[in-house]
């Protein structure tokens, strides 16, 4: 993206429930996911962040090298998922 990252869906997460998850070195892991939002303008949450925008979008996952709050995050490109689409139907 041209302009930089932005954030158009940030849901609450329980990040500190259960042991951590460890990926070895070489290894994969693989997690399915499933989004929903309200409105931008809703009280509710989750919610969208910003207007719908058209293109494709990636995940940014906050991983960190460790379980101690002083971890360092490891890097951008380790972090991203692949690209994908969302489409909504229209309104009406």
């Amino acid at each position: 993206m041209s302009e930089g990252w932005i954030t158009v869906y940030d849901p609450p997460r329980l990040m500190c429930l259960g042991e951590p998850l460890e990926v070895k070195a070489g290894s994969r892991h693989t997690h399915a996911m499933e989004v929903r939002g309200h409105d931008p303008q809703s009280s509710h949450h989750p919610r969208w962040e910003s207007a719908p925008i058209h293109g494709e979008y990636r995940l940014v996952w906050d991983v960190r090298s460790g379980p101690d709050a002083d971890a360092v995050r490891i890097p951008l490109e380790l972090r991203l998922s692949n690209t994908f689409r969302i489409e909504a139907p229209a309104p009406g």
